[in-house]
């Protein structure tokens, strides 16, 4: 969490990307009259809105994300993974370490690199975009989904899929919306130069087609 000086700086830094959510507010006078001002009860009400803020936080910028490297290292260590490796070493009759380094280049070329500064600059690039495709955007039950992710729900987004704009677009108005973009199942075919680093640093991990 960021203190004081941090918060002043982010919002002075990113300018227009800040996004200020106002929660209902809580009158501490009923609550004192109502359950008393003992220490147990503070104690009860400090633990009720650290859980609330945490979740507001969870819909506005996701879980925390392992480093990708940290990421592989945990898989390779899973005994799924390991026994993988082995069967993969044993069938093509290959080194060990060999089958390990095919497995980390899987994963290399499935995974995600999540990253919040492509996804601004990708903001602003889509903006002005939509306003030259099409005369404004729409937007119905976003409310909804907001309310549903800060409950503390998770969300999966089925996009109608009739073009690749779909997916950019939902990404985009949930940006906009203060809600984290989803991470995206994509078609291995996208993973090529440059769309494919791009789209993995907004979200997307390639699958093959027979998934």
């Amino acid at each position: 969490m960021l203190n004081g000086i941090q918060k002043f700086f982010a919002v002075s830094w990113l300018g227009r990307d800040s996004f200020v959510r106002f929660s209902p507010s809580v009158s501490l006078r009923r609550m004192a009259d109502e359950h008393g001002t003992d220490k147990i009860i503070a104690q009860k009400l400090a633990r009720v809105a650290r859980m609330h803020f945490a979740r507001q936080r969870l819909a506005a910028v996701g879980p925390r994300l392992p480093a990708r490297q940290d990421l592989f290292n945990k898989l390779l260590a899973s005994k799924a993974i390991a026994r993988a490796v082995e069967d993969e070493a044993r069938s093509k009759k290959i080194s060990h370490e060999k089958a390990q380094q095919n497995a980390i280049a899987l994963m290399e070329e499935i995974a995600a690199n999540f990253s919040y500064e492509m996804i601004r600059l990708t903001d602003r690039i889509l903006g002005f975009t939509w306003n030259r495709l099409y005369q404004g955007i729409n937007v119905h039950n976003a409310e909804r989904v907001r309310q549903l992710a800060h409950d503390g729900h998770e969300i999966v987004y089925v996009p109608c899929h009739r073009s690749h704009m779909d997916y950019l677009l939902l990404s985009y108005v949930l940006y906009h919306q203060g809600l984290v973009p989803p991470h995206i199942a994509a078609g291995i075919n996208l993973n090529f130069w440059p769309a494919g680093p791009i789209f993995r640093r907004l979200g997307a991990f390639f699958h093959p087609p027979h998934l």
